[in-house]
């Protein structure tokens, strides 16, 4: 590993059998004038995904680029997240999962060089095009700039998220002894929220208005299958837990972020809110989550 190692690439994947050769391309052919390594961590994937690592490192001339881990079992999505970041030893963390890539070959080097100019901001990131099916055939369409254009508060980033995960690239502040990433946030399903929520702390994000990434939205990511009241119970326990790593400190965004994600996804659960209005804030928060974690149990 070169010692000015400036990015590392962080590519999660299972069950990626499909995508991953074109996920590994994208970061390949990116035009740079720096040191970067993509580390991919399989999750013990039980398809052809380890096959196709391997191949792609052995007979692509840009192979010595891939470091490459596969786990001998089945760690989970959060686990697997924590541990390729932990792995990280770029200067900058960016990040492709298996099943998105990327279609920028500049993208890196205008991404780095923003934020070496800019020591003010801790993240940037940029639009997507959706990648759907259509009567079986593919469809893109552009990410519209109002979906992801927004101030990015934290009651920003909670209610709405849109930053497609492929498109990010941060300063790696857990080269930092003291800044580890809470062990209590690997209980959500929304890595990437928890994520930006965290690195919030250390900066402002900024926005590149182009298209430079491919979001497939008929993967298997997590928003694609998490909706509805799913989607409502995993945010509430996601908001509880960032609520708490703050001390508190923006109850009022956070708790106004979880109002207006039950607005779109279920109004019915406004009622719920509104019969116990008596509570504080933060018990508010609370018991919408277990009332939540009740009628997804019983679903």
């Amino acid at each position: 590993m070169s010692k000015n190692l400036k990015v590392t690439v962080c590519m999660i994947t299972y069950g990626h059998e499909k995508f991953i050769e074109e996920a590994i391309n994208g970061v390949l052919m990116q035009e740079i004038d720096f040191d970067i390594e993509l580390l991919i961590s399989n999750d013990a994937s039980p398809d052809k995904t380890d096959e196709i690592v391997k191949s792609v490192i052995e007979n692509h001339p840009r192979g010595s680029w891939i470091r490459y881990i596969k786990h001998d079992s089945n760690i989970g999505m959060m686990p697997n997240s924590l541990f390729i970041l932990e792995a990280s030893k770029g200067e900058f963390i960016a990040v492709c999962e298996g099943d998105d890539y990327w279609t920028d070959p500049l993208k890196l080097q205008k991404q780095v060089a923003f934020l070496e100019a800019n020591p003010e901001y801790v993240m940037c990131f940029h639009r997507c095009q959706f990648l759907t099916l259509e009567n079986g055939k593919n469809k893109f369409v552009d990410q519209e700039l109002e979906m992801i254009d927004y101030e990015y508060n934290l009651y920003g980033l909670l209610y709405h998220w849109n930053i497609p995960t492929a498109s990010i690239v941060f300063k790696n502040v857990f080269l930092e002894e003291n800044n580890v990433f809470p062990y209590d946030f690997l209980k959500v399903q929304s890595g990437d929220i928890a994520l930006a929520s965290y690195l919030f702390q250390f900066g402002k994000f900024f926005l590149f208005k182009e298209i430079m990434s491919v979001y497939r939205v008929f993967g298997l990511g997590v928003s694609v299958t998490h909706k509805d009241l799913r989607m409502i119970h995993y945010r509430a326990n996601l908001y509880f837990r960032i609520n708490e790593y703050y001390n508190f400190k923006y109850e009022a965004e956070i708790y106004q972020a979880l109002h207006d994600v039950m607005n779109r996804y279920a109004p019915v659960l406004c009622m719920e809110k509104n019969a116990v209005n008596n509570y504080s804030t933060r018990k508010l928060i609370y018991i919408l989550y277990r009332r939540l974690k009740r009628k997804i149990t019983k679903r």
